[in-house]
């Protein structure tokens, strides 16, 4: 009589799933039995991971193979004991070393024979294969599990992760409000916090001494006002479809009126102590981007001098914009297609008058907001909280609906593929159900920020309306921030104009597109 070793084990993310511990055991006690083979002992790792070898029961069976005490593992499929082709196959050889086969109760190899040792080289690619499938769909499972409310990540300073809740550290969350009240302060700035941080050997959530940029990650993370987006940018960092961005509610530290005083003073005081190239302003910095390869243009400045008549006159200034993501590639030489990048620079004063023009446009007559608003389909807000109580009524009669199901299949009434195509189809309308939701909650929040815009474009035109000739360069960026969110130059010179508000694209100035000249 053969003995062998039984061996199981389920990743985190495999343990709600339908094949785990016990499971496994059952149909490899099943097996021995039926073979005749004799069990030396049981070995599992319930919530390991396959590509790691870090694993007790794992660690366990290899010192007892090396003891001679059985001379068969029995397993349920080749992938419990590694993930990876290579790792796999280097501990079948060290076991077959020792006379220790590998056998699959759900896998037509033994490696006792030539062909068992070339499938097991099979199933183990395709094993692998599988693991890189199972990671891309993790991304999703993630989105899934933040629509569902749980947190996904390390949490940020102020908060802490507490049975897939987000809870507030109070000792963490009373630093946090320091901060804000330190940089809210007259005279203050970045530098300042940080230092006072330091010299109270106030740590991180490292443990580590605070930086400037970390204090600014508090400073500007609005999720400390129980505002957060998940899934807003994409693998490159531009920008995803609004309707993409999954809405995270956690409990808030400090007030909106705080944090948006906050934002403000930080806008205004990098206005007064700019950083960089700050000799000169530029009515789009930060504002404006190359469509080619999506870096931001930052603007320069160039002197020129003319002669004539065997003089030499100047120095007379030109200011650019010019595509940054080109200009570092070639002078660091970083990623390649930012490096061929083909976008030239463009003069300023070709660009910037016609996004002024557009932003004064509005300011002097924010009727054209109100009347190109009330060309969208409307939607009144009593029809949409109904809707979105109706939702939930029906999401809670799919979760009883469900219940039902699974009480049906215990009771042997329906069997295992109904069971699957009721669950499948209960899932599906949930999903649809969530969409419908998410959709109607976009609505609301575009016009409550929509109201809010023209508000204060309504009065900023009471007070700007006389004097919108004159004002300073920083005062027009504070305006242009208002109502524009991003510029994009491509390299037929074409301007594509992106709006806080979305109706402003289409109805306000007909055409998204303008035609510059690029030099």
């Amino acid at each position: 009589m053969s003995t062998v070793a039984i061996y199981a084990r389920v990743s985190t993310e495999e343990q709600a799933m339908k094949f785990g511990i016990e499971a496994q055991l059952d149909m490899l006690r099943n097996f021995a039995k039926t073979n005749n083979y004799e069990i030396y002992k049981e070995y599992v790792d319930p919530g390991y991971s396959g590509t790691v070898d870090d694993r007790p029961g794992y660690q366990e069976l290899l010192e007892d193979s090396l003891k001679g005490k059985f001379n068969c593992i029995i397993i349920y499929k080749i992938d419990r004991l590694f993930r990876s082709t290579r790792q796999l196959l280097n501990v079948v050889y060290e076991l077959e070393q020792e006379g220790i086969a590998v056998n699959s109760v759900t896998e037509p190899f033994d490696t006792g024979t030539a062909m068992g040792k070339f499938m097991l080289q099979i199933i183990a690619s395709v094993a692998e294969l599988e693991r890189d499938m199972f990671l891309e769909r993790t991304e999703l499972g993630r989105i899934k599990r933040l629509k569902n409310g749980l947190p996904w990540g390390k949490p940020p300073y102020g908060y802490d992760h507490n049975n897939n809740k987000i809870e507030i550290n109070k000792q963490e969350a009373e630093v946090v409000k320091k901060i804000f009240e330190l940089y809210c302060e007259p005279n203050s700035s970045i530098n300042k916090v940080t230092k006072m941080l330091n010299d109270q050997n106030i740590k991180t959530k490292k443990g580590r001494n605070w930086r400037t940029d970390s204090v600014h990650e508090v400073l500007t993370n609005s999720r400390y006002i129980g505002d957060f987006y998940y899934n807003k940018l994409n693998r490159d960092g531009s920008l995803k479809k609004e309707e993409e961005w999954i809405k995270f509610d956690i409990p808030k530290i400090i007030s909106k009126e705080i944090f948006e005083r906050t934002q403000d003073l930080l806008r205004k005081r990098k206005l007064h102590h700019p950083g960089g190239n700050r000799k000169h302003n530029y009515l789009l910095r930060d504002y404006l981007f190359c469509a080619e390869c999506g870096s931001v243009m930052g603007g320069t400045t160039e002197n020129y001098y003319k002669n004539s008549n065997g003089k030499r006159y100047g120095p007379y200034e030109y200011q650019y914009y010019r595509c940054m993501g080109r200009a570092l590639a070639h002078r660091e030489h970083t990623k390649e297609e930012k490096k061929n990048c083909k976008m030239k620079q463009i003069k300023a004063v070709e660009v910037d008058p016609i996004i002024w023009n557009m932003v004064e446009k509005i300011i002097t007559n924010p009727q054209t907001i109100i009347d190109s608003l009330k060309q969208q389909e409307s939607y009144k807000e009593k029809d949409l909280e109904k809707k979105l109580k109706k939702i939930e009524r029906r999401q809670a009669g799919l979760k009883k609906e469900k219940e039902k199901v699974i009480t049906l299949f215990r009771k042997n009434l329906i069997d295992e593929e109904e069971l699957e195509k009721q669950i499948q189809e209960i899932n599906i309308e949930k999903e649809l159900q969530l969409k419908e939701k998410q959709e109607i909650e976009d609505i609301i929040s575009q016009k409550e920020k929509e109201s809010i815009v023209i508000k204060t474009v309504q009065e900023l035109s009471n007070i700007m309306k006389n004097r919108i000739k004159d004002i300073s360069i920083e005062e027009k960026r504070e305006l242009l921030g208002l109502l524009i969110t991003k510029v994009e130059l491509d390299l037929h010179g074409y301007l594509n104009i992106f709006f806080s508000i979305p109706a402003l694209d289409e109805h306000v100035f007909g055409e998204q597109h303008t035609i510059l000249r690029t030099c």
